[in-house]
């Protein structure tokens, strides 16, 4: 594990514990749309737009 990982995961234990989740990932690079927005559904791994 390095440093700042490290350093960050200790950071999140101290200030929001009541949110903390039991894994963690770390990526390179966000993925996000033409205007810049981070594309949260495919960090969560669902298609964009759901079959009804």
């Amino acid at each position: 594990m390095s440093t700042s990982k490290s350093k960050n995961i200790a950071f999140v234990i101290r200030h929001s514990s009541f949110v903390l989740r039991l894994s963690c990932i770390v990526v390179s690079e966000l993925p996000k749309t033409a205007t810049g927005k981070v594309q949260k559904y495919v960090l969560r791994g669902k298609p964009a737009i759901s079959k009804q």
